[in-house]
């Protein structure tokens, strides 16, 4: 996201209309929509488990080719390692999670998958909880490990951006897709800039309340000490920088060195493993094979 999503993200905020907390209820078009429970109990390093939660629908459950992970046979190989399956062959845990909280927490948004506008966490809390700060909610799951991470930095972590709802995302691209407009390109043109930049609705991981940006939503964040802590050591923490460098034309984002993942600590270390920040390969195309062996 750029500058103009920035400031459109600021000013929504401050006006209140992102969320309002509710013990029950988070928000979005008549309040909840489709919800994922989870526990915020701690969340062991090794092994991270969470509440069975119901999987987002997939609103295009068959990907054009395109999005289908380079290798498959290779990456599916490397994932197996987290798996675990019954007699049966069937995925019973994946990475630490039960294989019902896996199809949630590590469902694969990206520009061929989509959450509904509806799907909104139900335990959505103030990242002043984990000591933080910021305006916008994130998942309690993630709290504990948030925590750590924050108190293992010697540099500051501030949630610039945390969950965002349909809705949200939607003003922001469109934000995105105006400035452009206004600085002299085309609609079809802006739109397409914009969708390197920024998530269209429904596309973007801050829906899953999983997903950070810290600091400084810059390209320059990542020559910062903060910025340089977080790629050397997140992924000790369960958090994974989504959009790497050298994974552009696969991910379709431009490099985003302020935007991580919570995907647990034992994925976030198979990746780490993998040399992954240095790779072609991004993050979704490790979350697409872990979805076809949790469906298989």
């Amino acid at each position: 996201m750029r500058r103009a999503g920035v400031l459109l993200l600021l000013s929504l905020t401050l006006a209140g209309s992102l969320w309002a907390v509710r013990g029950d209820d988070a928000p979005g078009p008549g309040g909840g929509g489709l919800a994922e429970t989870a526990v915020a109990t701690e969340t062991p390093a090794a092994s991270p488990t969470a509440t069975p939660s119901p999987a987002p629908p997939v609103v295009d459950p068959s990907p054009p080719p395109a999005a289908t992970p380079p290798g498959d046979g290779p990456l599916a190989a490397i994932v197996e390692r987290g798996l675990r399956r019954d007699s049966q062959g069937k995925v019973t845990e994946a990475f630490g999670f039960d294989a019902a909280s896996a199809r949630g927490i590590l469902y694969p948004v990206n520009k061929s998958r989509a959450l509904p506008p509806g799907y909104t966490p139900t335990d959505l809390v103030s990242p002043d909880t984990f000591g933080l700060e910021g305006i916008q909610p994130v998942r309690s799951i993630i709290g504990p490990d948030l925590a750590e991470m924050n108190r293992a930095s010697e540099y500051a972590l501030v949630v610039a951006s945390g969950y965002r709802s349909y809705d949200y995302q939607r003003s922001v691209f469109e934000s995105e897709v105006l400035a452009k407009v206004r600085a002299g390109m085309g609609r079809a043109e802006a739109e397409a800039r914009a969708n390197a930049e920024s998530a269209q609705a429904g596309h973007s991981e801050h829906q899953l309340g999983t997903t950070i940006d810290f600091n400084l939503i810059e390209e320059s964040f990542a020559g910062t000490p903060a910025g340089r802590w977080l790629a050397a050591n997140s992924w000790r923490y369960g958090f994974v920088m989504s959009y790497t460098p050298k994974a552009t034309e696969r991910s379709g984002y431009v490099f985003e060195p302020w935007h991580f993942r919570w995907v647990g600590r034992p994925l976030a270390r198979l990746l780490h493993e993998q040399d992954y920040l240095e790779s072609e390969i991004p993050l979704s195309d490790y979350l697409e094979a872990i979805w076809a062996a949790l469906e298989d």
